[in-house]
């Protein structure tokens, strides 16, 4: 009897020893995989909050940088205040003004209800003055889109006042150099 008995207690001692090396070696595993995981999380957050901050940066870049362009073709139009008629000398300021300002590629006069001239010379042919699609707060029309018919370039932004318009390609309003 007393070889059931100690074979009973070395099958028990046995079964502890088994789930104690079980028990091990899942915390051991446990221990490995968890500053794994953990380290895995905190980079992507990382990564996550970098990636947001680098977009609001960019995102504050771009603003600027339409704010600049804007400005330029608003101080080129608020420059221009009182100037009328196809004279050269009108024209002559318009081809400056369009050389000067680098956000500003064409200024246009409307007399009459149509494109009178260019900063490129007199207009030929009817080119009539359209309602804008938006009014800014300043008071100036915004137009969308919109084909040059004097030169016949890319579509562009216009940006007009009561009498004359300037016209800027739409890229330099996030044309933005990290």
């Amino acid at each position: 009897m007393p070889e059931v008995a100690s074979s009973t207690g070395r099958a028990v001692i046995g079964m502890q020893r088994r789930t104690i090396l079980i028990l091990a070696a899942c915390l051991a595993i446990c221990a490995g995989i968890v500053p794994l995981v953990a380290i895995a999380y905190l980079s992507q957050t990382r990564a996550t909050q970098a990636e947001q901050q680098h977009l609001a940066d960019y995102a504050q870049w771009t603003l600027k940088r339409a704010n600049i362009t804007l400005t330029e073709a608003e101080d080129a139009l608020r420059q221009l205040k009182g100037a009328s008629g196809c004279t050269p000398a009108h024209i002559a300021q318009m081809r400056q003004l369009t050389i000067d300002a680098r956000s500003v590629d064409e200024i246009g006069y409307y007399q009459d209800g149509r494109l009178a001239c260019t900063s490129w010379g007199p207009v030929v042919g009817m080119v009539p003055q359209r309602k804008p699609h938006e009014r800014l707060p300043n008071g100036l029309g915004l137009y969308l889109h919109v084909k040059p018919q004097v030169t016949q370039g890319d579509e562009m932004l216009v940006l007009s006042d009561a009498t004359h318009n300037v016209l800027i390609q739409p890229q330099r309003m996030v044309d933005v150099l990290l």
